[in-house]
C-alpha cells in the first residue's frame, strides 16, 4: 500500500509527506481499509507472513490482533490509526470502491494530536466517508454498496 497524493494543511503544523512510499500495513488506516476487503483466506495468509513492528504502545502486536482489527474495519466500513504508528498522530480512513464494489484505494485525514485529538478526528469521519463515496461513484460510475 502506497500513498499517491496528499493535500497539505493550511495550518503551520504539518505532517511529513509519504507520497510514493509504502505505509506500515499493520497500523496505517488506509492499509487496514484496503486489506480488510481481501477475502478471508488472503487476510489470514498475509497476517501470518508479515512482521508486527512496535512503533508505539498502541501498535498492532500480532497476527491475531491484526485479523481482529481487519474484521472490525470490514464490518464498520472505515479504519483508524490513533497513535499506532506515531505517538502524536491520528488518522481516519475510508474505502474508495471500484466497479463491482471492491476496494481499489482508500482516503484518509490525518492530524497531529495538537491539532486534532482522536475524538476531534473521529468527528470528521462522516466527511471522510462521504468524500470516499463521491470518489467511488465518479470512479466506478455506480453507487457504493452500503457497509
Amino acid at each position: 500500500v502506497v500513498y499517491i497524493d496528499k493535500v497539505d494543511s493550511r495550518y503551520p503544523v504539518r505532517m511529513y509527506s509519504r507520497i510514493g512510499r509504502p505505509v506500515p500495513l499493520t497500523v496505517a488506516a488506509v492499509a487496514k481499509v484496503i486489506l480488510a476487503d481481501l477475502p478471508e483466506a488472503d487476510r489470514r495468509s498475509l497476517a501470518a507472513r508479515i512482521e508486527y513492528p512496535r512503533y508505539t504502545a498502541r501498535s498492532t502486536p500480532d497476527a491475531d490482533a491484526f485479523l481482529t482489527e481487519l474484521a472490525l474495519v470490514r464490518r464498520q466500513g472505515w479504519a483508524a490509526d490513533l497513535g499506532g504508528h506515531e505517538e502524536a498522530l491520528n488518522c481516519v480512513g475510508a474505502p474508495v470502491r471500484g466497479p463491482g464494489g471492491r476496494v481499489v484505494a482508500a482516503m484518509s485525514v490525518s492530524a497531529p494530536g495538537v491539532v486534532a485529538g482522536p475524538d476531534e478526528l473521529l468527528e470528521l469521519l462522516p466527511l471522510v466517508r462521504r468524500s470516499a463515496d463521491t470518489i467511488s461513484r465518479e470512479y466506478s460510475g455506480s453507487e457504493p454498496s452500503e457497509d
